[in-house]
């Protein structure tokens, strides 16, 4: 993978979690008074098996397995 690729691919998976994270403070903005609205959500983020957390860092490490078993140097 060249390493421009790489950069942009980092790029848009640190967007991609910005985005995430944004949309989920701006649903605790929004529910914060609706208590169980707010234990869904946070059930849903982090929660009690795995959760949005636990998923997002599983497709990372895959993803970044994917790209190490991929790359190749040269001197």
């Amino acid at each position: 993978m060249p390493p421009n690729d790489l950069v942009h691919l980092v790029t848009y998976v640190v967007a991609t979690i910005g985005e995430v994270l944004s949309a989920v403070g701006q649903a605790f903005i929004d529910d914060a008074d609706n208590i169980y609205r707010m234990t869904l959500l946070t059930r849903g983020i982090f929660g009690e098996n795995g959760g949005l957390i636990y998923w997002c860092n599983e497709k990372l490490l895959w993803m970044l397995e994917q790209m190490l078993e991929g790359l190749t140097f040269t001197l």
